[in-house]
């Protein structure tokens, strides 16, 4: 299996749930999560995660992250960069869901742990995340795990 610990770039959080988990339905596992929104005026590597998928998918499969995920490949659910632009929230940002099924450690600036209830909606913030590549009962899986959120201070 590929898997790499690496930090995302800085980007604008919405929808944290880092306290308690949240769980969509009733047969879902609830996941302590963030939307991370990326600004689109980074250019190329907007989330700084490509050329780690890159790197576990090679790894894995001896391809790139963009051949791994091709339609017919099957990979179901990888991550990925949503556009923004469809709602007025999020225009002008790249959007990715950063979940993990185990509580988060949140930081601040200088790398003191702090309460995860520190994080809101709109405050900007770096992510520890798992990149990894691997087969899971004859399907292939490419994800991306949340490991731990970095407060960031913009002003």
């Amino acid at each position: 299996m590929g898997l790499i610990i690496t930090h995302s770039n800085v980007f604008k959080i919405a929808y944290p749930t880092l306290v308690v988990p949240h769980q969509p339905g009733p047969d879902v596992k609830p996941k302590f999560s963030v939307l991370a929104m990326f600004p689109k005026t980074n250019i190329g590597n907007i989330s700084g995660l490509e050329p780690t998928l890159d790197e576990v998918c090679y790894s894995q499969w001896k391809m790139s992250f963009a051949e791994a995920t091709a339609p017919g490949m099957g990979i179901n659910y990888p991550p990925c960069l949503k556009d923004g632009d469809s709602r007025s929230l999020t225009y002008g940002m790249w959007l990715m869901s950063l979940k993990n099924s185990d509580p988060v450690g949140v930081v601040d600036q200088k790398g003191v742990y702090v309460d995860p209830k520190s994080i809101y909606a709109g405050c900007w913030a770096s992510a520890e995340v798992e990149c990894s590549a691997y087969e899971d009962r004859h399907r292939r899986v490419v994800a991306v795990k949340l490991l731990g959120i970095q407060k960031i201070d913009k002003s």
